[in-house]
Order: C-alpha cells, then structure tokens, then sequence
C-alpha cells in the first residue's frame, strides 16, 4: 500500500511484513529537496515502526554530499536502529557514484547497519522477506577480470564480475583507483620507463627496507643502491620516498 508519493520518491508500506520499501523516480534532485523526501521518510518510520526496509534505487542518481551522511545516520539509521529495524536491502542501478555515496553512509556511520545489495528487485524481495535473520553472507563467487576489445579499435572494454556482497569493497577501490588524487595515465608512464632491477628496489623502498638491507639481500654495493633511489625518484618525479607509496598503493607492489 501507497503511504507517501511525489515526483521524486514513493514509499510502500506492508503491514504484514513490516516492511517499508521506497523506491526513487529518477528525477533531478538538490541536497535541499533530497532531504524534504528523507523527512517523508522519516516521518513514516515513526508512524509504521517497520523491521525491514527495501530501498529500491535503480533510478536513484544522487550522490550523497558527505556534510550529509552524519545527518542521514542521526535522522535516519539512528531512529531505525532504536525500532528494532533488522533487515535492510538496495536494489543497485547503474549509477555508480550515486551507488557508492549511499554505501559510504553506512560504512563511516555509528549505528550497526550492514544492508545487503541486489541487482534484481525480485532477489531483494526474496531476501528481506525470508524468516531467517541473519544479515551477512559468505563471498561465494569466484572473481572474473574480462576484457572485450573489437577488432580495430583503440579501446576496450574491463568487466570485472563478483558476487554483490563484494561489491562495495571493489566499488571503492575501483574510486580510489580512478580518483583525481590518485595517479595518472602519466605516472603509469613513467613507472613503465623503470628497469626491472629499479623496480625491484622500488618494492624494497616501499616495503621499508633500508639502503643496506637492500643491498646486502640483492649482492649490491649501497652506493649502487643509492644510485637507483636517485634515478627512481628522479623517473617518478617523486620529491621524496613518501611519494613513493602512492605508486605501491596504485601497482599492488
């Protein structure tokens, strides 16, 4: 049953299941009018007192500001946790980062919220109805890396397919991989321009080795070691061996 709908959001109740199922329109939304709809929302968990709460976002193409995500885990996940809300489920869209701005709100949040994700409303459904309780499951799914590359062109494509439980963990490393802040096309250039001995030194520097264990476990001389530290750095264009970490984070050295 319908307890609440405008352009931008509407909101199931079955009293039978206690459970509350939003689902978003699509339309274009500022922080101000996503937050009179959250209010809906809440306004609507106080009155039913669901255990279980679907949130349908295939449409759902706003990313969460972080200055919201305290007042979302205050306003929203605190009440729910106080009524005993046990179950909580997202039906995923294709919008990555709106995705992943709503994962990051119950990640960096207080309260004990561990939603589950499902790319089809009909498994989600499944699940928040199912009497068991238990709200975490097994990796199951064996990761698969695919590339799909025509034949005369000069792109291509990466697939990478793992079970949904894993999905917030590579959503948010494929984030941190692509950020801005993180290293570019050209920092992937010049770690190509170092030799194989000189990346095999770089693994040694960032795993903290000194210049003489270095050398005393690759039979070098330390002023040979030396030399390479100052012909990584000057390839990298790094000021210093801290920066250096950057390019262990982003080559898994």
């Amino acid at each position: 049953m319908i307890q609440y709908a405008s352009d931008l959001i509407s909101i199931d109740y079955i009293e039978s299941q206690k459970l509350i199922m939003p689902r978003w329109t699509g339309k274009e939304m500022t922080a101000e009018t996503f937050i009179g709809e959250m209010k809906q929302y809440i306004h609507l968990l106080g009155k039913a007192n669901p255990k279980r709460a679907l949130w349908d976002h295939t449409d759902f193409h706003f990313n969460i500001p972080p200055a919201l995500h305290g007042w979302i885990d205050e306003q929203v996940n605190e009440p729910g946790n106080r009524a005993g809300m046990h179950k909580l489920a997202f039906v995923l869209g294709s919008d990555v980062m709106a995705q992943l701005s709503t994962m990051d709100v119950f990640e960096e949040g207080k309260f004990a919220f561990y939603p589950r994700y499902f790319g089809s409303a009909h498994k989600a459904m499944e699940w928040i109805t199912a009497k068991e309780e238990t709200n975490t499951l097994p990796f199951s799914k064996e990761i698969n890396l695919l590339i799909d590359h025509k034949l005369g062109d000069e792109s291509a494509t990466i697939r990478l397919e793992v079970d949904l439980e894993q999905l917030p963990f590579y959503l948010k490393r494929l984030r941190n991989l692509l950020h801005p802040k993180n290293l570019s096309h050209e920092s992937y250039r010049r770690f190509m321009q170092l030799t194989l001995r000189e990346r095999e030194i770089l693994v040694k520097i960032t795993g903290g080795y000194s210049s003489k264990q270095i050398a005393d476990e690759l039979f070098l001389s330390q002023h040979t070691v030396l030399t390479h530290r100052r012909n990584i750095l000057r390839k990298l264009d790094c000021r210093n061996m801290a920066e250096l970490v950057g390019y262990k984070v982003f080559f898994d050295l």
